[in-house]
Order: C-alpha cells, then structure tokens, then sequence
C-alpha cells in the first residue's frame, strides 16, 4: 500500500515495458468537504481515497493586477491534487512527539479533475455544508478548461498571496 501511495505522489508508476506512465487517478471512497478560499475564488474538494489518504483537488483562482488593490479574475490555475501526510518528529533530549504535516502537489489535467468531480458527485447531496455549489462551479470550470468564474469577474481590495 505504501509503495502505492508513493508512486502516486510521486507521479512515478510504471507500465508494463518498463517505461514511466501516468500517475492512476485515485479512488474517491469519502467525501470531506468542500471549500471556498478569501484569496479571491480559490475553490476545492477534500476526500479520503480508496487507500484512506486524505486528498485535495484544488482549483487556484488565476488573478492579474489591475490597480493597486485591485484584481481581475482571469479563471483559475491547472488543477492540483494535493495529498497530507503526517508524520512524527521525535525532540531528542525529551523525546516528545509532535506531529508535522507535510504537503506534496501533483498537477493534474482538466479531464482527470473532471473524473474525481463524477466520483463525488453522489456523496455531495450527503454532505452537510453550506458550500455544496463549489462541487457544481468546480464541475463546470473542469469542463470548461478553467474557464473565468460565472460568479466572480472582479475582486477588490485583497493581497496577492505569495
């Protein structure tokens, strides 16, 4: 399993010939949440895979600077699929754990987001959240290519992050 887990994240599985090929898409077995960032649309759906891995497809919102503190949404960034690991660190002269989550990112094309978004599709009307339309404007974007937001087309007064 771990080998497995790795070779996703790692975009480094291999096909019969030996030869590298594409990362396969993971199982959406949970549906977590779904969210909405105050970066100026930034958009994403968190879920636990087949494996219990707790994934997040996210959707950056792609701003370009107008004025000084002011934006315009230009549609949003490639797909990432985002994956937390958490492991222990060990303090040595008390031996104290404490916990250190670490992030690792793979790109993912419009299509494979498209196929997680069908995957979740079922379990969004089970979810208790105010922001089940972020599954529908996150299908519609993948569709699109990450075409601009229908809701969002200016945002004022908010700080790039870096």
């Amino acid at each position: 399993m771990f080998n497995s887990i790795r070779n996703w994240i790692l975009g480094a599985q291999r096909t019969s010939c030996g030869e590298a090929g594409p990362p396969k898409l993971p199982t959406v077995s949970l549906l977590l949440s779904l969210d909405s960032y105050r970066d100026g649309g930034s958009i994403s759906a968190s879920f636990k895979d087949g494996h219990g891995v707790q994934r997040t497809l996210f959707f950056g919102i792609d701003l370009i600077s107008r004025r000084q503190s002011q934006f315009e949404v230009r549609g949003y960034l490639s797909p990432v699929l985002e994956v937390y690991t958490l492991t222990q660190d060990v303090i040595r002269q008390t031996e104290v754990t404490t916990p250190n989550w670490t992030k690792s990112s793979t790109p993912i094309s419009w299509r494979e987001a498209e196929l997680l978004l069908s995957q979740m599709a079922p379990m969004v009307d089970e979810l208790i959240s105010d922001y089940k339309w972020v599954h529908a404007e996150m299908r519609r974007v993948a569709a699109a290519n990450g075409s601009e937001p229908e809701i969002i087309t200016e945002v004022n007064s908010i700080q790039p992050s870096t």
